[in-house]
């Protein structure tokens, strides 16, 4: 029997390396190993660079298990799987969104590739399961841990009224939030409105922000314990309000204790189901937020259940315990 770790491969808004310090603190040895990434303004010359760079990063992943004796891989983004063979390791594949449906058919068709030869397949929200299970039935959802040691309830006081919290990202709705706030600065609302600066569709959702909500405060990139202070600092959160799922971003604004509108359409997949409030709409998103900011009494219930609902479902404690399960289950360990 190999005794050596399990190596995580990408580390995805931090999730792998909360589930290899999950894995880690209950005694079952695991570490991060991180190949070359790409960012959201990169040029071609840039992603010609990452291209060339794919092989050096499998056959150092290969080395790497080879001198740790690695029991398997927990490959994070499905596009990434290919690094696993070389070295003929089992390997489990972790889907979180934009491969399997982002706007990079090449990032899909990578995906697609590895889902065959995964021991495990796990995908991170509900709205995923159709286009996975299709390839892989057997794909187990897995909820994304949240670090509940970074993301705890905010104690600070608010800066803004509102902060819409998703990247400016294809597929999360900031479009609809725009709409949904010009409708209440048309109502007469004079409130305080933040948004992230960043994203790959930055440049047109900026204009549009600008042209139709005028003072907008725009927050720069920074790390986990950074984006506390950020949801902190909102008397409301609005989150993705397309794909009908909780992102990394919705579970850290519960975490934190911020009341959430974001749009949820998968009742079930909890026992109980998620503290926020639902909107699917710009009328439903403006409705919401009205509701939310002079309804002191439910803002303070959000308050008070998102947290304990992150704890239940999302923490390391939790998901690391299901993840090691699950590894026992397909034989891995």
């Amino acid at each position: 029997m190999v005794d050596g770790p399990v190596i995580h491969v990408n580390d995805v808004s931090g999730v792998a390396q909360t589930l290899v310090s999950g894995l880690t603190r209950v005694g079952q040895p695991a570490e991060l190993f991180q190949p070359a990434v790409g960012t959201y303004n990169a040029g071609p010359l840039a992603r010609a660079a990452l291209v060339v760079r794919r092989p050096l990063d499998a056959l150092r992943l290969s080395m790497r298990a080879a001198a740790v004796r690695a029991r398997f891989f927990h490959v994070h983004f499905g596009a990434m799987g290919w690094l696993a063979w070389p070295s003929r390791l089992r390997y489990v594949l972790h889907l979180h969104g934009s491969d399997v449906r982002g706007p990079r058919p090449y990032n899909v068709a990578l995906t697609r590739l590895a889902l065959p030869r995964a021991d495990l397949v796990l995908f991170a929200t509900p709205d995923l399961a159709p286009a996975i299970r299709r390839v892989r039935p057997d794909a187990v959802f897995f909820p994304n841990p949240i670090d509940v040691s970074i993301f705890r309830p905010s104690t600070q006081e608010p800066r803004f009224d509102v902060l819409v919290a998703s990247k400016l990202d294809h597929g999360k709705g900031v479009d609809m939030a725009i709409t949904a706030l010009a409708c209440l600065k048309r109502s007469g609302w004079h409130g305080r409105i933040a948004m992230l600066s960043f994203g790959s569709d930055a440049p047109w959702l900026r204009e549009l922000a600008q042209r139709q909500l005028g003072d907008v405060h725009w927050i720069s990139r920074t790390d986990r314990a950074g984006m506390t202070r950020v949801y902190g600092g909102a008397t409301v959160v609005i989150g993705q309000l397309q794909t009908g799922a909780l992102g990394l971003t919705e579970l850290e604004v519960l975490a934190v204790g911020r009341p959430l509108v974001a749009s949820w359409g998968y009742p079930g997949w909890y026992p109980a189901e998620p503290p926020l409030c639902n909107a699917r709409t710009p009328d439903e998103v403006a409705s919401a937020v009205a509701r939310l900011l002079a309804d002191g009494a439910c803002r303070r219930d959000l308050e008070r259940r998102g947290p304990a609902w992150v704890r239940r479902f999302h923490s390391a404690e939790a998901t690391v315990a299901g993840l090691i399960q699950l590894y026992r289950d397909r034989g891995l360990l």
